[in-house]
């Protein structure tokens, strides 16, 4: 994953940037990642939730 976002220390300004994952998945995201294990499929109450959004 850090191959992949391009995540190196040279990318990030202090260490406090990200203070969560999904601050991390947000940016990496933004970044043109896509996790390969989704397929769009609605599995369960948590992917119908981000349907809705």
């Amino acid at each position: 994953m850090v191959k992949v976002g391009e995540f190196t220390p040279k990318n990030v300004k202090s260490a406090t940037d990200f203070e969560s994952v999904a601050e991390l998945f947000r940016w990496l995201e933004k970044r043109g990642w896509k996790n390969k294990f989704f397929d769009g499929v609605t599995r369960d109450i948590v992917d119908e939730t981000m349907k809705n959004i």
